[in-house]
């Protein structure tokens, strides 16, 4: 059978069975991890609270009418005025937001038992497919981290031209009539979302000589945006790296801070272009045929795309709740234990003329989550232009060779 033969058609199995068309080594595709995984706050989803959660924020509160200082002087006996002084009223305030669980699922496709009693090398062809059925489960909550999160931040900001703030838009990021206007990331819209920060009491991810340090995601071409422009460095090395970092950032791979930010890579963030004056989403992956089945390769599409996200990430904006399994609810009642975290099990289900022998199964990953808002008006989303690195090409004696 030729290579061409190789197919789907040919081949009617999950895994390669012919062990003289196959080498020793069996490989496999990965996708890198991001601070996401590490970062996000998790804990358990409540119980026996009904399917939508409200939850209660007390909002700041100061006097309405500012508070009046007036002097205190000895008076004459009878008089009490400078025992009572005039007060400024405080009003409390409160917001409401409601939550409740998502949920979705991975399987993989069935396998059969005579696909593994004809593959070759099973175990490390099942090896490498489970493999990747657990990089699944990082990919999809990575993006899930990533799209709550900018769903629920409420200073969605486009950088454009003649900006006079930084609050952005709690609902979508804005288009102006004319995109050209929009502007690449720099180092003076982090300095005012910075002074915001400070100002709200939004939790540093550290200190450096009593001052706080946040953190923005970003990919590594944002961070050379922010540190060096467009291929010329601009910035000292002194003041680039810090001494310390948080114990949380540095297996990271943080390095360094400027300015009061700590840069984390994402090497995946939220890419988009603009169609009929709507954002159109541009997608990491995309799929083709290999030759048996299909692939997830780059898109070259992703790498063009004109437009990117960076996400100032404050960990009292939201929490990331995943209920516990149910497993004996009362009455006698009872369930298999289900982890919701994606895990993958192997599920071998006896159906009358589908499965009847048991000899057909699948693994399967169920994921529930549900967003906790908690301050998501701390949280801020930064849109901005993406501007390529200039690739400089010189002859021998390091001279500019023009285009």
């Amino acid at each position: 059978m030729s290579l061409g033969d190789f197919s789907l058609d040919n081949v009617n199995s999950i895994l390669v069975a012919e062990a003289g068309r196959i080498s020793d080594d069996i490989h496999q595709k990965v996708i890198n991890a991001s601070a996401w995984i590490k970062l996000a706050p998790r804990s358990q989803f409540p119980e026996e609270m009904g399917d939508s959660i409200n939850v209660l924020t007390w909002d700041r509160a100061l006097p309405s009418s500012g508070l009046t200082w007036s002097a205190i002087s000895n008076q004459a006996a009878g008089t009490t005025t400078s025992c009572v002084p005039s007060p400024g009223n405080i009003s409390f305030g409160k917001t409401v937001r409601s939550y409740g669980l998502q949920g979705a699922a991975l399987q993989s496709p069935k396998i059969c038992v005579n696909d593994l009693r004809f593959a070759a090398k099973r175990k490390d062809q099942l090896t490498a497919m489970f493999n990747i059925l657990k990089y699944n489960t990082q990919w999809a909550w990575e993006n899930h981290y990533r799209d709550k999160y900018t769903e629920l931040a409420e200073h969605k900001l486009t950088i454009v031209a003649g900006m006079s703030s930084v609050e952005g838009d709690p609902d979508e990021f804005t288009i102006p009539a004319d995109v050209t206007k929009i502007g690449k990331i720099n180092q003076a819209v982090l300095d005012k979302i910075y002074l915001r920060n400070l100002r709200e009491g939004v939790e540093p991810w550290g200190m450096e000589n009593g001052r706080p340090v946040y953190a923005v995601m970003c990919s590594p071409e944002a961070q050379e945006q922010l540190l060096f422009g467009l291929g010329v460095q601009n910035i000292r090395e002194d003041f680039r790296y810090s001494s310390r970092v948080n114990e949380l950032l540095a297996p990271l791979g943080v390095e360094r801070s400027y300015k009061g930010w700590y840069h984390l890579m994402d090497m995946f963030p939220k890419r988009h272009n603009i169609a009929d004056g709507d954002w159109v989403e541009v997608l990491p992956f995309v799929e083709e045929a290999a030759t048996s089945g299909n692939r997830w390769v780059l898109n070259p599409a992703y790498e063009t795309a004109l437009y990117e996200d960076a996400v100032v990430f404050c960990r009292e904006a939201c929490e990331f709740q995943v209920p516990k399994p149910l497993t004996n609810p009362g009455a006698g009642i009872k369930f298999d234990p289900v982890s919701y975290m994606g895990e993958f099990r192997w599920s071998n289900i006896l159906h009358e003329t589908d499965n009847p022998d048991g000899t057909i199964g699948r693994f399967r990953g169920v994921f529930q989550c549900a967003t906790k808002p908690l301050q998501p008006d701390v949280a801020t989303v930064v849109r901005f232009r993406r501007c390529g690195p200039v690739l400089s090409v010189t002859d021998c004696d390091g001279e500019l060779i023009e285009a």
